[in-house]
């Protein structure tokens, strides 16, 4: 791959491909950066993009006749749905549900 070159898809822009072609030390940068460290940077991304970090959970009742409340955190993708579950059935009744920034 020793001869690079811009390609345009509209002839209008032939001037700026010449220019931009004649410019060899930004196309051996661009080669490099398209090769290297673009393909480095997405390996990293995707390894932190794709994890999986188990949840944190916490209940808070202040009294006994208070009501009880449940906070999550540690998600990613932080896009969850909780649900109060009794004998295996979700529970919608007197329910709030929120989310936190």
């Amino acid at each position: 791959m020793n001869n690079m070159s811009w390609i345009v898809s509209v002839q209008q822009v032939d001037t700026i491909k010449q220019k931009w072609n004649n410019n060899t030390n930004d196309l051996q940068y661009l080669k490099w950066y398209f090769t290297k460290e673009c393909v480095d940077t997405l390996n990293l991304a995707s390894s932190t993009l794709t994890r999986i970090a188990p949840p944190s959970v916490s209940l808070l009742q202040k009294t006994p006749s208070s009501p009880v409340n449940c906070h999550t955190t540690g998600f990613y993708p932080s896009g969850v749905m909780v649900f109060w579950q009794k004998d295996g059935q979700d529970q919608h009744e007197d329910v709030e549900y929120g989310e936190t920034p």
